[in-house]
């Protein structure tokens, strides 16, 4: 009885290492936002469409990376909330004492934003922050010109 116990914990066990390790790629997943252009670079204005089905938002988005295993946000960004009175603003993650205006937006947008200036070139998503499910959409930032 043992030697079986001892026989069946080995086989358990070798078969742990061999475990899929976590994808090195990010993970792709349906775009809920269209972001025009889709590849741009540092200080490009990108123009944001939703779904007709979408339903409210704030003016509150996160640019996020990706880490090897997940997606990280790397800067909030505002966006002009479909207002010729609003600019579209950006700081870093880490900044304290930051935030956005508590606007209602609905619609299908266009939404604006802007790529920060001290992105570096690689490939991210857009999604709306500030509560709620996110809605993402994927974009590709180049190097500056």
């Amino acid at each position: 009885m043992r030697r079986t116990a001892v026989l069946l914990l080995a086989v358990t066990l070798s078969g742990c290492g061999s475990a899929p390790t976590p994808a090195e790629e990010p993970t792709p997943e349906p775009a809920s936002i269209a972001i025009h252009p889709a590849a741009a670079r540092p200080g490009d204005e990108l123009a944001m469409q939703f779904a007709a089905d979408s339903g409210p938002r704030g003016i509150a988005y996160s640019l996020d990376g990706w880490d090897g295993r997940d997606w990280q946000p790397l800067y909030y960004l505002t966006s002009d909330g479909q207002s010729a009175h609003r600019e579209p603003a950006w700081w870093r993650v880490d900044e304290q004492g930051r935030g956005w205006d508590d606007v209602g937006v609905s619609g299908r947008g266009p939404d604006h934003v802007v790529v920060p200036p001290g992105a570096l070139p690689g490939d991210y998503r857009v999604c709306t922050a500030g509560g709620g499910e996110p809605v993402c959409g994927l974009l590709t930032i180049e190097e500056a010109g």
